[in-house]
């Protein structure tokens, strides 16, 4: 699938409950720490400002207690309760869920509402008339 969105991509987040969360979101994630810097996927210190923390934009997969999707081979049971799947659009490319497991809820900044103009973007691509519609 084509992504979304690009490297360098502007967007306009809208903080949520994970309550309001939906299949098919695009969200922003806190990216964790890769295994090669540790033994397994582990986050980084919470007490951070989000200023000096790392993100990511994925779609939002599944949901708490909500079947893993097909796509994530391996997987069995349940989203654990407190942590939502997420996948790539690009997903050849993408390191999401399928690699790192459940994102915790508490990791989520919030709702992509819109890709923001820059400059030396066309028109049509400068917005996103609605980036969860995919």
């Amino acid at each position: 699938m084509v992504p979304t969105l690009y490297d360098g991509d502007v967007v306009l987040v809208r903080r949520c409950r994970p309550a309001d969360l939906s299949i098919g979101q695009v969200v922003v994630v806190e990216a964790p720490v890769p295994p090669a810097a540790r033994p397994e996927w582990s986050w980084p210190d919470a007490d951070e400002p989000p200023e000096r923390r790392r993100w990511m934009v994925k779609r939002l997969a599944a949901l708490p207690r909500q079947a893993w999707p097909a796509s994530f081979d391996g997987r069995q049971g349940p989203v654990p309760d407190g942590g939502l799947a997420v996948l790539g659009d690009n997903t050849a490319a993408s390191i999401d869920s399928r690699h790192m497991g459940a994102i915790p809820m508490a990791r989520v900044l919030g709702v992509v509402v819109r890709r923001m103009p820059t400059s030396g973007r066309s028109a049509a691509r400068s917005t996103l008339q609605d980036v969860s519609a995919k």
